[in-house]
């Protein structure tokens, strides 16, 4: 669900909040995991805030932000040399926006480092839902975070 959400521009974003009215009065719409005045939308959220950027750096993913989001994900997975791109976009998306929640909902002080470890942690249980044939995949992958 997470995953359709973000490919559809449907989280709860700041900026989505307050498009929809649901934000409360006076809300500051700027991005927590940055701190800058810039505005918590999905494409500063994900792809924008140096936060994000961090994070995809470690995974090898670039993007190209001049592009629509259909097209940057095109570009992406085309320009990325390992395996299960969407899987990884998917799980390190995922921690981006708990890291941001964990502030918001919990005043947890955004990590970088607490970002990889958790993610880290997921992919390890991973291993436990998924065939044994896939275990060399997903162990590689944890070993090279």
């Amino acid at each position: 669900v997470f995953g359709w959400l973000l490919m559809m521009n449907r989280l709860n974003t700041k900026f989505m909040l307050d498009h929809k009215n649901c934000a409360p009065p006076n809300c500051d719409l700027s991005c927590v995991l940055c701190q800058s005045a810039a505005v918590e939308d999905l494409m500063h959220l994900f792809f924008l805030c140096p936060f994000a950027q961090n994070c995809w750096s470690l995974l090898g993913i670039t993007w190209d932000t001049t592009l629509s989001l259909e097209a940057m994900f095109i570009r992406a997975k085309l320009d990325y040399q390992g395996s299960c791109f969407m899987e990884k976009f998917l799980y390190a998306a995922w921690h981006i926006w708990k890291q941001r929640n964990g502030f918001i909902f919990e005043q947890k002080i955004p990590s970088f480092i607490t970002w990889r470890q958790l993610l880290k942690g997921d992919l390890f249980l991973l291993l436990f839902r998924i065939s044994a044939r896939y275990h060399d995949v997903i162990i590689s992958w944890i070993n090279g975070l």
